[in-house]
């Protein structure tokens, strides 16, 4: 690893280290005064990034400022500055970037977390900036930064001069590189004497490896930027006291520590990005880090949904709760998925709010369509807000999902069936699960009525509305099977009585992976590796699965599981399909997705293996836009009551054009043959009938991960050629797209 970059010719460093005669009375008495106003009128944080547009030395330039809520708003468009050189010998240049939006950050508090609305000057509200930039000749050495007068005054530092954010981009090496970005956050407000972690992850759309670090707070100085000065004892790893030892996470940006003053710290991470062990980029978060008693109090919002039958709108008879549907509450979101008896519960800020729920299908009424308020006293709370739905009879719609874990030979394996009635007529009908030849049926929660070779089949109870029925099955695959492999299952279901609406949503199947060894926290989703984009068309479902196990040596009393889920997948389509204990859900502005298992009292793999594990599985639906080419990633991290994160790998997806997979078309005429296969280094690639000319080759791990990417020059009737000599052993999807042209399929690396 490289060591710390970043404007390195700009630095003129400056003494961290104050007089030794500086006492300990001095850091009490500028905590008490900084106690007594927190808050400041500056700037509170800032970072920049860009992603390459796909046109030469053009990129989008992104920035987000921070500021306090008892500050002032932030400007209508600001101005990035970049050159390419020793500042200030080196001509500079400047690009505007205007305001696209503004939202007020949800709390870490000890409060119950909400969206607050900048009122009492508590919280942050973040500024989301845009702009296009064109270098004007590519460099290995783009600096990029903005300044602004002034930090907000913190204990960390001994002034607050001028605010400095930077980036660096090479874009003469890797001309098509982007910078990594950070994911979104909430307010960085931690309560006194509890254990904070506080989240710092950044993705890079390359893949490119990202190594996290904590450097000095910059200002502007003369013509350059300097280190800014620290109050003893802090430091840029030490930014904010804490009664137990700081830890930072250089793997994920995760910080940890347990604040033990009423303070406002500052903290500056550096997501430096590497491509092969080269030094491609960075860029940096700069933030405040502040404590609170939770003296901020919400509102909360309850009611329940319900299935109205004999729509007065009143809960009644044989009314009942419904499950998994989306409750939120506008213009400031707030979100809440109804728990197993339809009870919603939400907590908002002062102001303006309309709660209502997310569009059921036409053959549903909801009364009311929405509830309104105007709280202006924090702290009230508002009850009885529910939701009647009337069904209008006279439809039939039934719609399966499917889970799947990765397959191992000769070890059970389970997959999840989930027949769900969405239409407005009480339905029943047949579920057929279709094994590969290779994989037989071990044992399910709910006896088959019948198995006829590799077909297993249920006859279904009546299923009420907007209600599901599930089947956990059990399967052991052949020892035949090698890593390397695909197995095929397919599932499909009839309703009965009448004729299904939509029978396109009956049918779930998929490739799942053959594997071995695995670590058993661990996030996977279904369908792995690639999914066609007529599938995305049609809504099919992406089916998550998050998997955790206590390895430590006590019982794990609580356990978290945090997952912010991507743009590419729409909000408001979760649905929780199963859980091995019961747990509580919470969806945390703006995409954050929250399982916590209360009182589960995990005990360890090496006391009890059977019951130190545990699971969730919860479906998204793809947003309909997305094209050939687009990866759909996301992880979780599972805590362990107040330990630090354990990180699932990437679960991620490709969308691949309809032909795309030649190994279920090989007779196709855009078929793609790798050979030899498995290899050790190179592999030839042909595409039956392909022109000659320029193709995008992408490299995947099986679980999505992109690898590597690169355009290859095909001269006619000469295979592609790849070198996988650098990659590790194991199995990779190959895709390889020209014009509206896509083709894919499997290679081994041994």
């Amino acid at each position: 690893m490289q060591p710390f970059k970043i404007f390195s010719h700009l630095y003129s460093d400056v003494d961290l280290n104050p007089p030794k005669t500086m006492k300990k009375l001095f850091l009490v008495l500028i905590t008490f005064v900084l106690s007594m106003n927190v808050h400041a009128s500056h700037i509170a944080g800032q970072t920049i990034t860009l992603q390459y547009t796909g046109t030469p030395n053009t990129y989008i330039i992104k920035s987000q400022i921070y500021r306090d809520c008892a500050g002032v708003p932030g400007p209508n468009s600001i101005v990035i500055t970049f050159n390419d050189g020793p500042f200030p010998q080196a001509t500079t240049y400047n690009v505007a970037l205007n305001l696209v939006s503004q939202q007020v950050l949800p709390s870490f508090t000890c409060a119950p977390t909400t969206p607050l609305l900048c009122i009492n000057g508590y919280g942050l509200e973040v500024f989301d900036y845009i702009g296009t930039v064109v270098l004007p000749y590519a460099s290995s050495d783009w600096h990029f930064w903005y300044t602004n007068c002034c930090r907000n005054v913190s204990t960390t530092l001994v002034s607050n001069g001028d605010f400095v954010c930077e980036a660096i981009l090479d874009n003469l090496n890797f001309p098509t590189n982007s910078l990594p970005e950070f994911t979104p956050i909430n307010t960085p407000y931690f309560c006194i004497n509890q254990p904070a972690v506080f989240p710092n992850y950044a993705i890079d759309v390359d893949g490119d490896s990202i190594v996290y670090s904590l450097i000095p707070a910059r200002e502007s100085s003369g013509s350059g930027f300097v280190n800014c000065a620290y109050n003893s004892p802090f430091t840029e790893t030490n930014f904010i006291s804490s009664s137990t030892p700081h830890f930072f996470d250089t793997f994920t940006g995760i910080a940890s520590f347990t604040p033990n003053l009423n303070q406002t710290g500052v903290m500056v991470v550096l997501a430096s990005e590497y491509r092969n062990g080269v030094f491609i980029g960075s860029t940096m978060r700069d933030i405040v880090v502040q404590t609170t008693n939770g003296i901020y109090t919400p509102n909360q919002i309850t009611g329940n949904v319900f299935i109205d039958l004999n729509n007065d709108s009143i809960k009644n008879g044989l009314d009942y709760g419904i499950k998994n549907l989306f409750v939120q509450s506008t213009p400031l979101y707030s979100y809440h998925i109804s728990n197993v008896n339809g009870d919603y519960s939400m907590y908002i800020a002062n102001g303006p709010h309309s709660v209502n729920m997310s569009p059921l299908p036409s053959w549903f009424s909801v009364s009311p369509a929405n509830y309104n308020f105007n709280f202006t006293v924090a702290g009230s709370t508002a009850s009885g807000n529910d939701f009647a739905v009337y069904p209008i009879p006279g439809t039939t719609e039934l719609e399966l999902s499917m889970s799947i874990n990765p397959v191992r030979p000769q070890v059970r394996t389970s997959l999840l069936l989930n027949v769900k009635n969405l239409g407005s007529d009480f339905a029943a009908g047949n579920l057929v699960l279709t094994l590969p030849d290779s994989v037989n049926f071990d044992s399910a929660s709910v006896t088959p009525n019948s198995i006829i070779g590799n077909l297993v089949s249920w006859s279904l109870p009546t299923i009420n509305l907007l209600q599901s029925f599930s089947v956990m099955v059990w399967v052991v695959a052949d020892s035949g099977l090698v890593i390397g492999d695909s197995v095929y299952f397919e599932a499909s279901v009839t309703a009965s009585p009448g004729t299904d609406i939509n029978p396109s949503n009956n049918l779930a199947a998929g490739w799942v992976d053959v594997i071995n060894s695995f670590d058993p926290n661990i996030k996977t989703v279904f369908p792995s590796g690639t999914v066609p984009q007529s599938s995305i068309l049609s809504g099919q479902p992406l089916t998550y699965q998050i998997e955790f196990e206590n390895t430590g040596n006590a019982n794990a009393l609580t356990v978290r599981l945090t997952d912010i889920l991507p743009m590419e997948v729409k909000l408001s389509s979760i649905e929780i399909l199963s859980a091995s204990h019961s747990y509580t859900t919470q969806i945390i502005y703006p995409r954050q997705l929250e399982f916590t298992f209360s009182g589960i009292n995990l005990p360890p793999t090496s006391v009890d293996p059977i019951h130190s594990k545990g699971y969730i599985i919860f479906k998204v639906t793809p947003e309909n836009y997305l094209n050939v080419g687009t990866v759909i990633a996301n992880e979780a991290n599972i805590y362990f009551d107040n330990n630090p994160p354990v990180i699932t790998p990437m679960a991620e997806v490709v969308v691949v054009g309809t032909t795309g997979i030649a190994e279920s078309n090989n007779t196709a005429s855009n078929s793609l043959f790798i050979y030899p296969n498995p290899t050790q280094d190179r592999v030839n690639i042909e595409m039956q009938g392909a022109e000659s000319g320029k193709y995008a080759v992408s490299l995947y791990s099986v679980d999505g991960k992109l690898i590597n990417a690169l355009s290859i020059q095909k001269q006619k009737e000469q295979p592609l050629q790849l070198d996988l000599s650098n990659t590790d052993k194991g199995i990779y999807i190959i895709i390889v797209s020209k014009d509206n042209s896509v083709w894919s399929s499997k290679v081994v690396r041994n």
